[in-house]
């Protein structure tokens, strides 16, 4: 009849033997275990976030894209003459924006009222923005880059304007009675609908046009 309370001391001075190793009678987790807990654990995204996220790698990628492009027809101005620079525009510029659209996995383009390239018509919702643009430009106003969410979808577009920034530029864009024979001869044989001309120094050009994936861009954060 005593064998219960010798039981009942047994297992109490085992408990205060473990609990003075510094054992816990609570149980204990793996490192290993809480690490993947926490990684899968659920962010607070808000949409305040993903717009600067959005603002910042829409910025970082037209830059980018941007910088390359000069680079490039600078290169072959120097090389060649403008129509090596018209050439390179018209074989190699659309490879250049798809391989940085690749890099980032976005959907990368450059848009305009007037385009030159027919790969480079907006969309119904670019050609309300650049309307938009072309509007402040024209009031004085000035143009910043926008995100535009879009409703039910999982796209989110990231816009900034491009101007034309110097008298190179001009020789391409500027008034046809300006421009140098040969550089009137590729561009027709090129772009025979080309529309892309009459600007001066400072003229709103179009928009670079950048859109990311959602879920993709939340996943990344």
């Amino acid at each position: 009849m005593m064998y219960p309370i010798k039981c009942f001391i047994f297992c109490s001075l085992a408990l205060s033997l473990l609990l003075g190793c510094g054992f816990s009678t609570e149980k204990r987790r793996p490192a290993a275990i809480e690490k993947r807990m926490k990684e899968r654990s659920i962010k607070v995204i808000s949409e305040a976030d993903i717009l600067e996220e959005v603002r910042k790698k829409g910025d970082s990628i037209t830059q980018e894209a941007q910088t390359a492009l000069l680079e490039k027809l600078s290169t072959k101005i120097a090389e060649g003459s403008y129509k090596a620079a018209v050439s390179y525009c018209a074989k190699n510029a659309q490879e250049l924006t798809d391989s940085l659209a690749n890099k980032y996995q976005v959907h990368l383009k450059r848009v305009s009222l007037k385009n030159r390239n027919a790969l480079n018509k907006p969309s119904k919702l670019e050609q309300g923005l650049l309307e938009a643009y072309q509007y402040t430009f024209e009031q004085g106003g000035s143009l910043n880059n926008n995100v535009q969410f879009y409703s039910n979808e999982d796209s989110i577009l990231y816009n900034k304007p491009i101007f034309i920034g110097s008298e190179l530029c001009l020789n391409c864009h500027g008034d046809k009675s300006n421009q140098a024979l040969e550089v009137k001869e590729i561009l027709k044989d090129y772009y025979p609908a080309d529309s892309a001309h009459g600007y001066k120094v400072g003229d709103l050009r179009g928009m670079w046009s950048v859109a990311f994936s959602k879920k993709q861009l939340v996943k990344s954060m």
